[in-house]
């Protein structure tokens, strides 16, 4: 074994490196070149480019063609430049009739300290499971042409359920009628959630474990399969996705969450880009295999026009849909679902976004999400469910980089992402071995799709970035966030009945005691490519300090102070 291994990597390597565009290939959204390519836009007095992110190779080759480098300074010519750069490189190996190939093999090293025990869970740290590297990533692509891109990877990570953390049992936090947002609990008794994670408790820690009873078996983490041309692509892939320009968190669909399955089809030129999404969600949420004759969809269409350079508008609706028999005539895009007015089917989410271009550098958007509103001759047993936010930028460039300036304000009701029948919450099982060889078990994690901590939230957030092009980038920010009683593990009903109507009436942030949260962080990171060409080395850090408090209405004093100082560096080698 070890020789094919060698024979394998003498094979890769002994060939000259090349690049071939490949207009199917997908842009991770990790990728800097997003933020890059806002800032250039800023820059050039343009409205931001399509906020539906990833983005294809072909894509992002169009979004550039809009910015005329002549027009930048030295800084902006940099900049655009490690775009072309990034847009352009394709695979790594190109061979004849189209073929090309691209591999390797990524080593992670990551140690995490932090001051507080009391913070033992990934949603009480700034860096959740889901953004912290696995300790190894082996990865490949496979190109026919420019229209065929498909690729996988295999990871060695510690598990987000592992064999130390501490559990209990669901039968803990579901409501009286036995349900977990709208996802009815069939086995309570016998299906545990993490209590504490010795991952995320620990005062000391690292990516690096031996004990292959915390591996995570979920891979490939990563996986697509693309095809498409300059003008459209068709895509089957498990990816981490953004929908929506926000510095918080989008209400549509954030990236907080882990990869999700999801079958895309987007068709876009200068002026207009159609994206649909299909998104089929899990719903077994216990221990056990048995099938469920229930399935969960979500479907998402965007219309996102640019008839002026300066300004952007995205309109959507977006179908959470429930069914036992599968009725192919529901997945016509086009369709108005809240005509349906089939409650027990179909819960629909309204979403619009704006992005203007104010003058060179100055930009605002704002996006706002509609779950309920009270229609003529509609009762009013369910409560409004909404929420928007509203932020400002300004980009400028100075010491041969590019600065960004951001603030910007969210607000949800109490009740957004919450019905009785159907919600916007998903539910993902993790793989997880128990202390001796014969105990197994699927552990659930329940999230919002949108807005990471949905509902019953004001939120201000207020920052600046740093791009050095081709080196790295820095983000230093401040971030205020109020948080009411509701959470996905409250009843929406005022009852405690979740199969009831979501009725709670309140205002946010409900309840008598509201948690208020601080959070200072400074984060970067650095590629030293330029240094060392092989094999690619980068480095990166991240602080955080977080102060929670819970704040009681009545009698406007604090109480339950709880501060913790996050620290995460990094160093991975890609080969």
């Amino acid at each position: 074994m070890k020789r094919v291994f060698v024979l394998v990597i003498f094979i890769l390597f002994m060939f000259p490196l090349f690049s071939s565009e490949v207009d199917a290939r997908f842009i991770e959204t990790d990728s800097p070149i997003y933020a890059e390519m806002d800032a250039l836009y800023a820059l050039s007095t343009l409205a931001s480019p399509n906020t539906n992110r990833p983005w294809t190779e072909s894509q992002a080759r169009l979004y550039l063609s809009k910015i005329d480098p002549n027009s930048l300074n030295e800084e902006g010519k940099r900049l655009y430049e490690s775009v072309e750069e990034e847009i352009n490189k394709g695979l790594r190996w190109e061979y004849e009739d189209g073929f090309s190939l691209s591999g390797g093999i990524t080593f992670s090293n990551e140690f995490y300290a932090h001051t507080n025990s009391d913070f033992d869970t990934e949603e009480e740290w700034v860096r959740s499971w889901t953004d912290r590297k696995p300790l190894i990533r082996l990865w490949g692509e496979v190109s026919t042409g420019e229209m065929f891109y498909t690729s996988a990877d295999i990871l060695y990570r510690y598990g987000r359920a592992a064999m130390d953390d501490h559990y209990g049992l669901l039968k803990d936090i579901m409501t009286s009628d036995g349900y977990i947002a709208s996802y009815v609990i069939t086995d309570p008794e016998n299906t545990p959630y993490v209590v504490s994670s010795k991952y995320f408790s620990d005062k000391l820690s690292s990516n690096f474990f031996t004990n292959t009873q915390n591996f995570s078996f979920i891979w490939p983490r990563r996986a697509i399969f693309s095809v498409g041309g300059d003008r459209w692509n068709v895509s089957f892939s498990r990816d981490r996705m953004k929908l929506g320009k926000s510095h918080i968190g989008s209400l549509l669909v954030d990236d907080h969450s882990d990869y999700t399955d999801s079958f895309r089809a987007t068709f876009f030129n200068k002026y207009f880009t159609y994206d649909w999404v299909l998104m089929p969600l899990n719903t077994l949420t216990s221990d056990s295999e048995d099938p469920t004759t229930e399935a969960r969809l979500y479907m998402i269409h965007t219309l996102d026009f640019r008839i002026f350079d300066r300004v952007s508008l995205k309109v959507s609706e977006n179908v959470m849909w429930k069914y036992n028999v599968f009725d192919i005539g529901y997945l016509n895009p086009s369709f108005f679902f809240h005509n349906l007015n089939n409650r027990s089917m179909f819960n629909a989410l309204a979403y619009i976004e704006v992005n203007a271009a104010v003058t060179k550098g100055l930009s605002i958007y704002a996006q706002y999400a509609m779950d309920q509103a009270r229609a003529p001759h509609e009762g009013d047993g369910q409560s409004d469910a909404w929420g928007f936010s509203l932020g400002g930028e300004y980009t400028f460039t100075a010491t041969k980089g590019i600065f960004t300036l951001y603030s910007e304000y969210l607000l949800t009701s109490p009740l957004l992402y919450r019905r009785d029948e159907m919600d916007f919450i998903k539910v993902s099982r993790y793989y997880h071995q128990g202390s001796d060889n014969d105990t197994y078990g699927h552990i659930p994690f329940f999230e919002y799709i949108g807005y990471r901590y949905g509902g019953d939230t004001n939120t201000v957030k207020t920052g600046v970035t740093y791009t050095l092009p081709s080196w790295g980038n820095a983000e230093f920010y401040v971030q205020l966030m109020e948080h009411g009683a509701m959470s996905i593990y409250s009843s929406h009903n005022k009852y405690g009945k979740n199969e009831d109507e979501a009725n709670i009436k309140e205002s946010t942030p409900t309840g008598d005691n509201v948690l208020r949260a601080v959070t200072v962080s400074l984060k970067g990171d650095f590629d030293i490519s330029n240094i060392l060409s092989w094999p690619g080395i980068s480095l990166y850090g991240e602080a955080d300090w977080i102060g929670t408090a819970s704040f009681n209405k009545e009698n406007k004093t604090y109480s339950d102070y709880k501060t913790d100082f996050q620290l995460s560096l990094g160093v991975s080698v890609a080969i």
